[in-house]
């Protein structure tokens, strides 16, 4: 637990302080939106805090971001690592190694597009994607520790399927989402939800608001107050949270006016 001078922790009570999922909530397949910027950057000028709760890691995170905004604290591999705006560790839990061994060999030669989170960063044996590391030959080579593995499936039932075996086999070491066709895993315990009572518990703050649009954003939702999810999100996730907005613009927007 980080120590803070009590007056920050009461000047963290006045402030309003939103939590955002990144892809398909901030960051979209055309980019961001222009509204979105704005109202988030404006929201911060007002003295208020913003951050990103994400499955992403952090690195992979500052790259898409592109500068485009400057997050107060970051939460990433689905909430098994907490840092502030400078790249200050805060919070972080790592899957046991032989743990993590046993998941490649089950899953990594039917799924070759798998990938490890260690929080920082992706590494992967296959092209993965934009961002992701391919330097090391085994899991045992990722020395800094591995928070989470994720791997895409044929689709939404299998993912869901293999997310249902997962958290049976391990049991007390790894947890697992679905996320749409994608699989994310990481420590046990940890989850989008439980880095929002630990980002409470850090810096003293009283409630901090949340947006997400899946399933995958309900435990962050779940610790948020107000929660708010899209209109065109599916309706198990419409009826989980508090306000339906349109925008983060839209829930930046309602905070002002009645955070």
């Amino acid at each position: 637990m980080s120590l803070f001078p009590f007056s920050f922790c009461i000047i963290s009570r006045m402030k309003k302080i939103l939590l955002s999922d990144f892809d398909n909530t901030l960051h979209f397949q055309d980019g961001f939106h222009e509204k979105d910027l704005e109202a988030v950057s404006s929201f911060q000028k007002e003295g208020n805090l913003f951050g990103i709760c994400t499955g992403r890691s952090r690195n992979g995170t500052i790259v898409a971001l592109d500068e485009r905004i400057h997050c107060d604290f970051f939460i990433n591999a689905t909430g098994a690592l907490i840092t502030d705006g400078e790249g200050n560790v805060l919070y972080r839990k790592t899957v046991p190694l032989e743990k993590a061994e046993k998941l490649f060999e089950t899953y990594g030669k039917r799924y070759p597009f798998l990938a490890f989170n260690t929080g920082f960063d992706f590494y992967s044996h296959a092209a993965y994607g934009e961002g992701v590391k391919q330097d090391f030959s085994t899991v045992s080579d990722l020395t800094e520790g591995i928070c989470g593995i994720s791997f895409l499936t044929e689709n939404d039932l299998a993912a869901r399927k293999i997310c249902e075996e997962i958290n049976a086999d391990y049991k007390g070491y790894i947890n697992a989402y679905q996320n749409g066709p994608f699989v994310d895993t990481e420590a046990y315990g940890c989850s989008k939800g439980n880095a929002v009572k630990e980002l409470k518990k850090i810096y003293g703050f009283g409630k901090v608001a949340a947006i997400g649009d899946a399933r995958n954003d309900l435990s962050m939702l779940e610790e948020a107050s107000p929660s708010f999810s899209f209109n065109a999100s599916e309706d198990y996730v419409k009826e989980r949270v508090d306000v339906l907005v349109d925008s983060v613009a839209e829930a930046v927007d309602y905070l002002r006016k009645n955070g």
